[in-house]
């Protein structure tokens, strides 16, 4: 399953305090960890109206009363439209989980068995060629990881392959620009 590059694991010192959450306080926390990173697209009234689990009443009440409990599938809706496992609310000790965006047609819950995955070897090769195709500076990284942090790396890097693409589009075009005013100022 492929994340969205804003989300994140949820582990760590941010999971001990999510375990000290009540039942309520993890649904609320959950909801408002997500509008922090697409602002807006998780607020009550917005999620009401895009999961269709709950009214924007319903969640605000749930979120606030340690006295209300939702039905079994309101929940289930709930966490598939979070995107996060069923258990995170109801766990003693839950597992870490991601927080973000996910596409793809896996599971949600299957993506917790990704987590405990045994270590596999990355090693990342750097090799930086000159403009006549001789490498200049050559870097390995080996390190030990999860499944999981392997596809958030891979995922992270081909980010920022996009955005290099991007930055020397633009920059030719710069180049272009100041060439062909250069050239008219010989012109002149």
């Amino acid at each position: 399953m492929k994340k969205d590059n804003a989300g994140r694991m949820v582990n760590g010192e941010e999971l001990m305090e999510f375990k000290g959450l009540t039942f309520n306080e993890r649904i609320k926390w959950v909801r408002e960890e997500l509008n922090k990173i697409y602002i807006g697209e998780y607020s009550v009234k917005q999620v009401a109206i895009s999961s269709g689990a709950i009214s924007h009443v319903g969640l605000y009440n749930l979120e606030k009363s340690s006295d209300s409990s939702p039905r079994k599938n309101t929940l289930k809706e709930l966490a598939s439209f979070y995107q996060v496992p069923l258990a995170i609310f109801s766990a003693n000790d839950p597992d870490p989980f991601f927080l973000g965006k996910q596409f793809g047609d896996e599971n949600i819950e299957q993506k917790t068995a990704d987590i405990r995955d045994p270590l596999y070897k990355l090693r990342h090769t750097f090799v930086l060629y000159s403009p006549e195709g001789k490498p200049v500076l050559e870097e390995a990284i080996e390190v030990d990881v999860r499944h999981i942090d392997a596809e958030e790396w891979l995922q992270r890097l081909q980010y920022e392959k996009d955005i290099l693409q991007k930055r020397l589009l633009k920059q030719k075009k710069i180049d272009e620009a100041y060439d062909y005013l250069n050239g008219r100022k010989h012109h002149d």
